[in-house]
């Protein structure tokens, strides 16, 4: 699968863990709102998306369905972890700030994040270029 790098067990549950916490942020969700609709706790969540624990294939489908994307999503990287870290800091500050800038921010790198997994080789190198330029716009802010 295009994105997806060889990756051992306990860095895809790191992968998963950075998807979780950017699907949290990008569908507006808290921590708890997350771990009441999985049925956890919050610590369990927190563990999750720190992937210092194993998210259950349950919990990924129940996730995929209800915010309507595949399964595979959330082992799509953008195989560059520093970039991927950035991204998922951006999206943080974004969502803790939400400031009209910050909201188009977000509308704009969910688009990417969404489209990314999707997209032919070229498209994905174009879709990483533009949440690059995203980046360098907010750091120029």
């Amino acid at each position: 699968m295009a994105g997806v790098r060889d990756m051992s067990a306990s860095s895809i549950d790191v992968v998963v863990g950075r998807r979780l916490r950017l699907l949290r942020l990008l569908a507006d969700f808290t921590v708890d709102d997350f771990a009441t609709l999985l049925g956890l706790s919050v610590s369990d969540i927190v563990a999750h998306e720190l992937g210092h624990a194993r998210l259950a294939p349950a919990h990924i489908a129940k996730l995929a369905q209800h915010f309507k994307v595949p399964v595979s999503w959330f082992f799509f990287t953008f195989t560059d972890s520093d970039f991927e870290d950035c991204v998922l800091h951006h999206v943080e500050k974004a969502a803790q700030t939400r400031r009209p800038q910050d909201l188009q921010f977000l509308s704009r790198i969910s688009e990417i994040v969404e489209a990314l997994p999707f997209a032919a080789s070229g498209d994905q190198s174009r879709f990483i270029e533009e949440a690059r330029i995203l980046i360098r716009e907010r750091n120029s802010a």
